[in-house]
């Protein structure tokens, strides 16, 4: 049998199975006349007979009968093998939706996802930026990236980050001009620059020390935060931002803290998806590669 090849070994299979030539050139997509031959090639290598013809179907021989024995486990495991190279090489490839928050997009998406697409050519990324509380399966994303307490049930989910606090912020310059607040207070008599969510168009309240902060004056409301930092920047006012936000800017040091121990801090971050999903694929691989740079970038 040293000629013997895998293929010859799948038609041998193939028509121990069927118990005829015909059908198991139609089971394997092959004409009958290269299944004969198949078979005729191996019995070649045997140098065994291994079906009798009779008037109504193939029989198998004794010989062919062992082989068939012989052969079953080593070529359920050589076909198993193929198919696992197969899969690991085939590309990853499709549309992958995904809804995240703006702050979320800024800490995490932004930084990789250039390297994501080089690597991963055959993906299409289509990300939506919105604050909003986003139902996955009705609206059509594969993956959302929120905070833990606003995660649909039933999802898979992947923590990116730790609880985040929300702080607020003032520039060197108003500091000189208009001092340091030390109590909420005297905060509520400062300009804030005001946060407006762009789903619901409600403005974001001002939380601190678990209470609704009340604010006088809004020289500017925004759904951006870089807008809030340019406006923190410009002295409009105090304004806040995520702290991991605010050390992603290039002069965060001139981002003076404001009232630091009354900030409230929030969930951690997580990427979460449906596991009834024909794009686990892409899915997985995606956040795989996000959860693995956002670990490397924090140790």
């Amino acid at each position: 049998m040293n000629n013997a090849s895998y293929n010859q070994l799948v038609v041998f299979h193939a028509i121990a199975r069927e118990g005829s030539l015909t059908k198991a050139a139609r089971t394997l997509a092959m004409g009958p006349p290269s299944v004969s031959k198949s078979l005729k090639l191996l019995e070649e290598s045997v140098g065994a007979t291994l079906f009798r013809r009779t008037t109504r179907r193939l029989a198998i021989t004794e010989t062919g009968q062992a082989l068939l024995e012989a052969s079953s486990t080593g070529l359920m495991a050589l076909q198993q093998a193929i198919t696992s190279i197969r899969d690991l090489n085939r590309e990853i490839a499709g549309p992958l939706r995904i809804t995240v928050a703006r702050f979320a997009y800024k800490l995490y998406l932004a930084p990789v996802i250039a390297q994501f697409i080089v690597r991963n050519p055959g993906i299409t990324l289509e990300i939506s930026v919105n604050d909003g509380t986003v139902d996955l399966l009705s609206e059509g994303y594969d993956i959302g990236i929120r905070f833990y307490d606003r995660l649909q049930e039933g999802m898979v989910a992947r923590r990116l980050s730790g609880p985040v606090r929300e702080g607020l912020y003032m520039s060197p310059e108003y500091l000189s001009r208009h001092g340091m607040p030390q109590t909420i207070e005297e905060l509520e008599q400062h300009p804030i620059i005001g946060y407006r969510f762009t789903t619901s168009n409600r403005m974001a309240p001002l939380v601190l020390q678990g209470r609704v902060t009340l604010c006088a004056q809004m020289p500017l409301v925004t759904n951006d935060i870089d807008v809030i930092a340019d406006g923190i920047r410009n002295s409009l006012g105090i304004g806040r931002l995520f702290s991991p936000i605010r050390k992603l800017q290039n002069d965060s040091d001139k981002l003076i803290p404001v009232l630091e121990e009354t900030w409230i801090t929030y969930p951690p971050v997580y990427l979460y998806y449906s596991k009834n999903t024909d794009r686990l694929k892409q899915i997985r691989a995606f956040c795989e590669f996000v959860t693995e740079a956002v670990r490397k970038r924090e140790t």
